[in-house]
């Protein structure tokens, strides 16, 4: 195991890009050189010969003189001095009151324009200084009115029969309940009549901390879904009226229970539950 030590990393990075793939997973090119031969000591070139002394004294002469000339040139013509620049301006302090600094030496930018103020909307004119609406005059006598209804219309020399009158809706009398009240409603209405306030209110008083069980009933009388629907919520509509009214009179709400019945008459109960 401590033999193989050394080569677990480079096993797993050999492993992590082959799966990686792509020029990264190929194989590490070899050095460049590896393959040459190694060099023969034999043909390594002989050591150069010693320079001459003549002329490398003669040499460190003209590079001496050529320094020396630099320095005689630069002697004649030294470099100007450039002028200190000169410090830039401290920044005025901040106003605590505003947030633009403004910098010296900057202009101000300018001032956004000022939209121009709508004109004020006309007075309202005074009530008492409207004209009154002319009234208008009728001219002309009034039309008579007739003294008897236009005979009914007839056919072939006899007299068509009018139809019956239609018989006004009125609400159903409300039955006696030994242990509540009924509430008679218009049909097809759920507005509560106002004779049954009174009837609920002494209802109320009487049976104040007991439980009651207030049933509304739809006039539902109609055997498809939509009717029993209709005649479902007219039956609700009814039983939150008469028990907005006990609420009302002194009962509490946690007292009453409301149910809904699509069947029956227009006349609505709240009894001892």
């Amino acid at each position: 195991m401590a033999g193989c030590s050394d080569r677990l990393p480079d096993q797993a990075l050999d492993l992590y890009h082959n799966l990686q793939g792509g020029p990264i997973a190929e194989q590490r090119p070899p050095p460049p050189g590896a393959d040459d031969p190694y060099p023969n000591l034999g043909t390594t070139p002989a050591r150069p010969p010693a320079a001459d002394p003549t002329q490398q004294q003669r040499i460190e002469d003209t590079l001496a003189a050529q320094r020396d000339a630099a320095d005689a040139a630069a002697a004649r013509d030294p470099l100007r001095a450039l002028p200190p620049t000169p410090p830039l301006p401290k920044p005025p302090p901040a106003d605590p009151n505003g947030d633009i600094v403004t910098v010296a030496g900057a202009p101000a930018p300018p001032a956004p324009p000022v939209p121009p103020r709508a004109p004020p909307p006309p007075p309202m004119p005074d009530i008492d200084s409207v004209p009154p609406l002319p009234t208008p005059v009728v001219s002309g006598p009034m039309p008579e009115l007739a003294a008897a209804p236009p005979p009914p219309p007839t056919g072939f020399g006899v007299p068509s029969p009018l139809p019956p009158p239609t018989p006004p809706i009125t609400a159903a009398p409300p039955p006696a309940l030994p242990n509540g009240v009924a509430v008679a409603f218009t049909p097809g209405s759920s507005t509560l009549p106002p004779s049954a306030n009174l009837t609920l209110r002494r209802f109320a008083l009487a049976h104040h901390s007991a439980a009651v069980a207030v049933v509304g009933r739809g006039d539902g009388e109609a055997h498809d879904v939509d009717g029993k629907v209709r005649a479902l919520e007219l039956a609700l509509k009814r039983a939150n009226a008469i028990a907005n009214a006990l609420n009302a009179a002194g009962l509490p709400p946690g007292k009453v229970t409301l149910r809904a019945e699509a069947a029956g008459t227009g006349t609505s109960t709240a009894t001892l539950n």
